[in-house]
C-alpha cells in the first residue's frame, strides 16, 4: 500500500460476501462473523471503498451461483480509495458467460488519456473468404472499365482504385460486424433475462437453457477470441526490438540507473534538465540529416555533381550495355509475376493498409494496370504523391 502517486485500484475474487445481508440471495453466509469484521477493519483502514456498492447503495445483483448451495452471492468486488472515488463514472455487474462468475465493469476518467491515431488496414480473413474475393473482382473489373480512359494518367487510375477497394472493404467489414454485434447482443439478452428468472426460481430448466445459450455465445465468439489473440501477437512482434512504449515499460525499473544525466549543445554548454537535452539532441540530428545550406537550383546541381563524381572516384564495377539497356525497358508481366510469388506475404502493408497478399489474391485483375501505372514512368509521367508515402516505425 505504499504508493506514492497514481491510482489504486485492487479487483478481483475475493471468495466472500462483504455484507452477506444484500449480497447473497438468502441473505445468509457461511464465513464467520469475526473474519467479515476484520476484512471491513482493513479496508476502512487502508480506505478503500467498494466500487459497485459505491455506485449502487441500495442495490441487490450477484456475480456467482453455487450449485450445492443453490443460492447467488456477490464475490467478486473492485475496490478504489476514497480520495480517488470521484474519477469513478460506472460500476456495473455484467452477464456470465463463458465463466461461472459475471463480469465486473468500471468506468473512470483520465486527464492523461490521448486518442490514438487510427490506421485503416484490410482484414486478412477477407481474402479467404471465398464470396468476398468474388465481390472484390467484380468491384474492381467494374471501376478498371468504367475508369481506364486515355485522357486519365496510368499512374492516377492505379492509385485511385486503393480508394474504391478500400471503402468497398471498409462497407463490408461494418456488415460483417453489424451481423455479429447483433447475434451477440440477441445471446447476451437471452441469457441475461434467464438468468434473471434462475436467480428467483433456481429451476433445473432454466440452468440448462442457460448452459446451452452460454456455449453458443462461446462459439459465436471464438473468432473474435482469435483475431485478438493474432493481434497481440502481431504487436509484441512489431514493437519487440523498437523504442517505444512497450519497451518503455519494460525498462522502467532501469532508468534510473540508464538516465542522460547531461549532455553539451552545440556551442559546448552543459544542459542538465531533460527539455533542454531533448533540444540539444534534436538540434544535433537536425543538423546532421540536413543537406547544407539554402535548397535552391544551384545547390541541388552542385550536390548532383558531387555525387557523381563520388560514384565516379568509387565505383569500380560497371553495367555493360546490354545490361543497362535491359534496365531500360519496361517491367514485363512475366517480371512482375515472379517479384509478386517471391515476396513473403505476412508483412506489414503501407499507409494504403492494403497487404501483399491483397495483389496476390487479384492479381489477374490487377497485373495489366501495375504494369501501365509504373511503365508510364519511362514516358517521363510521375507518380502521386501518395505512392510515395511510407509508415516508419
Amino acid at each position: 500500500m505504499g504508493f506514492t502517486e497514481g491510482t489504486l485500484i485492487m479487483g478481483g475474487d475475493f471468495n466472500v460476501p462483504l455484507s452477506p445481508l444484500v449480497d447473497t440471495s438468502k441473505g445468509t453466509a457461511s464465513h464467520p462473523s469475526h473474519i467479515l469484521r476484520s476484512i471491513g477493519r482493513t479496508l476502512h483502514t487502508h480506505r478503500l471503498v467498494d466500487c459497485w456498492r459505491a455506485t449502487h447503495p441500495e442495490g441487490r445483483d450477484y456475480t456467482f451461483f453455487s450449485q450445492p448451495q443453490q443460492s447467488y452471492s456477490r464475490l467478486d468486488y473492485f475496490f478504489m480509495q476514497h480520495y480517488h472515488l470521484h474519477t469513478l463514472k460506472t460500476a456495473t455487474i455484467g452477464t456470465a458467460t463463458w465463466s461461472d462468475h459475471a463480469p465486473i465493469h468500471i468506468t473512470l476518467t483520465s486527464q492523461l488519456y490521448r486518442p490514438a491515431s487510427f490506421s485503416w488496414r484490410l482484414n486478412d480473413s477477407f481474402l479467404a473468404n471465398d464470396s468476398l474475393i468474388e465481390d472484390g473482382e467484380k468491384v474492381l473489373e467494374t471501376y478498371f472499365t468504367e475508369n481506364a480512359t486515355p485522357d486519365i494518367s496510368d499512374a492516377v487510375i492505379w492509385e485511385a482504385h486503393k480508394c474504391v477497394i478500400r471503402g468497398h472493404y471498409i462497407k463490408k467489414g461494418a456488415e460483417l460486424k453489424k451481423k455479429r454485434a447483433t447475434q451477440i447482443s440477441d445471446l447476451v439478452r437471452q441469457i441475461s433475462d434467464t438468468e434473471c428468472l434462475h436467480k428467483r426460481d433456481t429451476d433445473p430448466a432454466h440452468l440448462a437453457t442457460l448452459t446451452t445459450m452460454r456455449r453458443s455465445l462461446s462459439d459465436l465468439m471464438n473468432t473474435l477470441h482469435h483475431r485478438t489473440c493474432l493481434q497481440t501477437k502481431a504487436f509484441f512482434h512489431t514493437h519487440g526490438d523498437k523504442s517505444g512504449r512497450l519497451l518503455a515499460r519494460m525498462i522502467a525499473k532501469k532508468r534510473a540507473a540508464t538516465y542522460i544525466a547531461c549532455v553539451r549543445d552545440r556551442k559546448g554548454r552543459p544542459q542538465y534538465m531533460p527539455p533542454q537535452i531533448m533540444t540539444a539532441l534534436r538540434d544535433y540530428y537536425k543538423q546532421l540529416y540536413s543537406l547544407p545550406g539554402p535548397q535552391t537550383d544551384k545547390t541541388r546541381q552542385t550536390l548532383l555533381e558531387q555525387i557523381q563524381t563520388y560514384h565516379s572516384k568509387h565505383t569500380t564495377r560497371k553495367l555493360s550495355e546490354i545490361d543497362a539497356a535491359l534496365l531500360e525497358d519496361p517491367i514485363t508481366e512475366g517480371e512482375l509475376a515472379i517479384a509478386l510469388k517471391s515476396s513473403q506475404t505476412g508483412k506489414s502493408p503501407g499507409p494504403d493498409g492494403l497487404p501483399l497478399r491483397y495483389y496476390k489474391t487479384f492479381r489477374t485483375v490487377l497485373v495489366p494496370h501495375f504494369l501501365k501505372a509504373f511503365n508510364a514512368l519511362t514516358r517521363g509521367e510521375t507518380l502521386p504523391p501518395q505512392a510515395l508515402m511510407a509508415n516508419i516505425t
